[in-house]
């Protein structure tokens, strides 16, 4: 019976780890997720730092070689930082955040798009690792202009039509990221 139990435990751990994976970025929170110092020679109210790493187990079985990704991504909380005092409202809190968000639900649909690149590229025995270090580098760039374009387009959240331009981007990426999962 205990064995029982044990293996059924193990498959919801398992089905829960899977249904993980698959959950868009939680919504974020001033208090949640800016507890970093604010840079007060920044011209900015907030700043949403974003992490991308990546490793491989890479294994050469009969001349063919076989890898295997694994990435990380996410916010790094203790660096992203809010100044609190330049919230005068509600109105003001929720549009900054909404925008915030929007780095994180990009942020997230890239990492996706990374990994189904870096996964379905192939790679030669005797190269791999400048290739796959190559196209890491390339895949942190284009994360890092489509992040810059994000805030300079919306003007960092200041021009509402273009915001919500964006808002609409990222719902459509969203939708065809769903689709694909299907």
């Amino acid at each position: 019976m205990n064995r029982l139990t044990g293996l059924a435990g193990l498959a919801l751990l398992c089905l829960s780890f899977q249904a993980d994976q698959q959950v868009y970025p939680e919504k974020l929170g001033w208090k949640t997720h800016f507890r970093g110092a604010p840079d007060y020679n920044s011209p900015f109210a907030a700043l949403t730092v974003l992490r991308w790493h990546y490793e491989y187990k890479a294994r050469i079985t009969n001349g063919r070689l076989d890898i295997r990704f694994n990435q990380f991504f996410g916010i790094d909380k203790n660096k992203s930082w809010v100044k609190s005092e330049r919230i005068r409202n509600e109105t003001i809190s929720n549009q900054l955040l909404h925008h915030e968000q929007g780095h994180a639900d990009i942020h997230y649909l890239m990492s996706k798009e990374a990994r189904r690149v870096m996964e379905s590229r192939s790679y030669r025995i005797e190269t791999y690792k400048k290739e796959i270090a190559a196209l890491a580098d390339e895949v942190g760039k284009y994360f890092d202009e489509m992040q810059k374009r994000y805030d300079a387009e919306t003007a960092h959240g200041n021009n509402l039509k273009k915001q919500a331009q964006w808002d609409e981007i990222i719902a459509d990426w969203r939708y065809e990221d769903y689709i694909s999962e299907k």
